[in-house]
């Protein structure tokens, strides 16, 4: 997600790098320290999942995002292409739950749907095919499902307590008395009331009903607790069907690893059994790291050197277990010959460790060979295995401590974040690709695209960080739209920046880098569009610049036989009474003292909210507002603030009207918010403030701008997350950027031309 630039080291040290890679030479790999640019943290997650080469997150607003080996498609991006950091998987905007098997993986949705992706040999899709998929694609025949597991090359699902399982059964892992593979959901014989299942990287299943455990697959060594210690040595002992496991007051349950089971019991007590080669049953000892030898036990024996545990790991691979106690403190034990314990070694334990820098955890949950844990927060760190990206770290180094799962280093960010050096701000405005801001005493500050000299610092050149407008002072506003910047101080507006169309009114053509002066007195209020600019003076409305159709500028457009172009201020007739205005695409609306909102110029798509398509100079009444305390216009949109709530109208293909749909609107619309305080249009995406201080946005979200931590389009408000109580918000062409009550900017989305303000 995208997917952002962040200049944070993947290591503290070259120190440490060339001591991670000499950790994986040692363990015969080839080490790798090929990074792809990174960008923030991946954040939001609620919940995890590991695979033998991939990992996958579910995000806050249910997205779903994967990376690491992709050779089936087990991503879910449509390719099979490896990531080494996080992509959005395709299609899925209601996920709750994920898991992830040998190369598959499936999601859980809100809606009690289950669907799958990745590889689909033994038809573990569930879809009735042995086809691949690198999509999503629905398991039919499920619904009102509330549980989920995937294991090597088999899946299984709980509703309404009974278990279904589909995929390999090679060793009866499905549970229905056979031993033949099902490409569609079978039952499991004989569990009722279930509200658990899991399995891992491994051919058996395990499931919990009122407390009671039951397993079911291959048991050769006791990993399915029924106190059949393997001997003599049978490979090939299994059980098609769940048998009880001597343990009760369980709580929760994982197969965790190739050949052992754990389950956590009310008390917060963790007991395990089945393989205990590496030390994954937690009881002490020397391991052998011998895979032959017999050192398993067939019944369940309790971890040792556990506090209260709250949460055990949700799967694991080759024999690593994690569990996080009452304090958030996160322990693992058992495999860690590639660092997958992440106590910074890769000793074998026996008895469970604490993990080295992840702070307080929430949720853990393990690969084949690596291990992935969500902080408190929300942020994603991995360790362990690294040989296809499945730490998300933008690199295949292998990691003996945790390391954040890192976004992609591109021109976007959809984590809020401060402007760098910039404090005291007082007002805000966003343009297409640069923003600007008023500090205390009345100067003008901006940062991003100064292709035009919109900085107007006198230069053309692009910056990172916050520069002085030139010559101003005593500013109160500031407006920013397209290529061009305008200010308003002591009744007099200043402009500069792009000047083709002449929307700067200076009676010119010609760009400018620094203030010039508008020749309108007594100026109250001003806007600046994409291609014009209009301000209230006197309470009436003067615009000026680009006219050729509709007639944003008030006057007979360009395409009906007056002039595409004004560069100097014409009134606007039929107009009084102005409070606001407000423009950025090809049409205009005005605020009056009566609360009622005028539009004009380019209609066609209901823009101007009178119930038709139409388009027109003259200014005509927004049907049914008669309360409104703001307008903003976006490209072809509108949207006012009435009522303490928000009502939008016009083009709605990005879901910019926020009413649930994309169908164009030809007169205002409620949007679902309450306590509303002010509104901001951006292009093709709004947001709104509440009296509280909190942010929605809805709309397109190409690049973030919504703010929710993906890059979904939304019809609907959704969250802005980690702001400060805020005051104001500017949205810009793919950029917004919010006011906070501590006089601080922060901003979010497109960043081309550093108009976030952080390089």
């Amino acid at each position: 997600m995208a997917l952002m630039k962040l200049g944070i080291a993947i290591v503290a040290s070259a120190t440490a790098l060339i001591a991670v890679a000499a950790d994986t030479t040692a363990a015969g790999l080839e080490p790798s320290t090929t990074a792809a640019a990174l960008g923030d943290t991946l954040t939001g997650a609620t919940s995890i999942a590991g695979g033998r080469g991939h990992t996958c997150a579910v995000l806050s607003g249910g997205t779903l995002a994967c990376w690491g080996s992709n050779s089936h498609g087990q991503l879910g991006d449509g390719t099979t292409t490896r990531h080494l950091v996080p992509v959005s998987v395709t299609g899925v905007s209601a996920a709750a739950v994920v898991r992830v098997g040998g190369d598959h993986s499936c999601v859980l949705t809100s809606t009690g749907t289950v669907e799958c992706w990745g590889a689909n040999t033994s038809g573990q899709l569930g879809d009735g095919t042995t086809t691949d998929h690198s999509a999503p694609v629905t398991v039919p025949g499920l619904s009102g499902v509330t549980a989920i597991t995937t294991g090597r090359t088999h899946t299984c699902a709980v509703t309404g307590g009974r278990v279904y399982c589909w995929g390999g059964n090679n060793r009866g892992q499905l549970g229905n008395g056979t031993t033949v593979d099902s490409t569609t959901p079978a039952l499991v014989t004989g569990l009722s009331g279930v509200t658990a299942v899991d399995a891992a990287d491994a051919f058996h299943t395990c499931a919990l009903a009122g407390g009671a455990v039951f397993c079911w697959g291959w048991d050769h060594h006791g990993q399915l607790g029924t106190g059949h210690q393997n001997e003599p040595n049978n490979p090939g002992r299994a059980s098609p069907t769940p048998v009880a496991v001597g343990i009760d007051h369980a709580t929760a349950i994982t197969v965790a690893g190739a050949a052992n089971s754990c389950a956590l019991r009310a008390n917060g007590d963790v007991w395990c059994w089945g393989w205990n080669t590496f030390g994954q049953l937690g009881v002490g000892g020397d391991p052998s790291g011998n895979i032959f030898d017999n050192t398993h036990s067939a019944t369940p024996v309790q971890v040792t050197s556990l506090g209260t545990t709250t949460a055990i790991s949700q799967g694991s691979g080759t024999g690593q277990m994690c569990a996080v106690d009452a304090l958030s403190v996160l322990r693992c034990w058992g495999h860690n010959g590639l660092g997958q314990i992440g106590d910074g070694g890769n000793e074998h334990r026996s008895t469970p460790v604490t993990v080295t820098g992840i702070g307080g955890a929430t949720l853990a949950a393990g690969g084949a060979d690596h291990t992935c844990a969500i902080r408190t927060g929300g942020a994603v760190y991995c360790w362990g295995f690294n040989n296809e990206g499945q730490l998300g770290d933008g690199t295949t180094t292998n990691r003996p401590t945790p390391t954040a799962v890192r976004l992609a280093d591109t021109d976007y960010r959809f984590v809020p974040a401060p402007v760098t050096g910039l404090s005291g701000v007082t007002a805000i405005a966003a343009g297409s690709n640069h923003t600007c801001g008023v500090v205390t005493g009345g100067k003008v500050l901006c940062w991003g695209d100064n292709t035009y000299g919109q900085l107007g610092d006198g230069t053309t050149e692009d910056s990172a960080r916050p520069v002085v407008v030139r010559g101003l002072t005593g500013v109160t506003a500031v407006t920013a739209s397209g290529d061009h910047t305008c200010a308003l101080t002591k009744k007099t507006l200043w402009c500069w920046g792009w000047n083709a169309l002449g929307q700067l009114g200076t009676g010119t053509y010609t760009n400018h880098s620094t203030p010039v002066a508008v020749s309108i007195p007594g100026v109250t209020a001003a806007a600046a569009g994409r291609q014009h600019t209009c301000a209230v003076a006197s309470t009436r409305v003067w615009c000026w610049g680009h006219n050729f159709v509709g007639g944003p500028l008030g006057v007979l457009s360009g395409s009906a036989g007056g002039a595409i172009a004004h560069p100097t201020p014409v009134m606007v007739e039929h107009l009084t009474d102005v409070t606001a205005v407000t423009v950025r695409g090809g049409h205009t609306c005005a605020l009056l003292a009566s609360a009622e909102v005028k539009c004009w110029g380019w209609g066609m798509e209901g823009q101007l909210g009178t119930g038709q398509p139409t388009a027109g100079p003259t200014p005509v009444a927004v049907r049914g507002l008669t309360a409104a305390t703001a307008v903003s216009a976006g490209n072809d949109h509108a949207c006012a603030v009435h009522d303490d709530t928000v009502s939008c109208w016009g083009w709605n293909a990005f879901g910019q009207l926020g009413d649930g749909a994309t169908t164009d609107r030809l007169s205002p619309v409620p949007v679902s918010l309450t306590g509303t305080a002010t509104v901001t249009a951006g292009a093709d995406h709004t947001c709104a403030t509440s009296l509280a201080g909190t942010v929605h946005c809805w709309g397109a979200n190409t690049y973030g701008q919504i703010g929710d931590h993906t890059l979904v389009n939304r019809t609907a408000p959704v969250g802005v997350q980690g702001l400060p109580t805020t005051t104001a918000v500017a949205a810009g062409l793919g950029h917004t950027c919010a006011l906070t009550t501590n006089a601080t900017v922060y901003c979010w989305g497109h960043d081309s031309h550093s108009q976030l303000g952080r390089r």
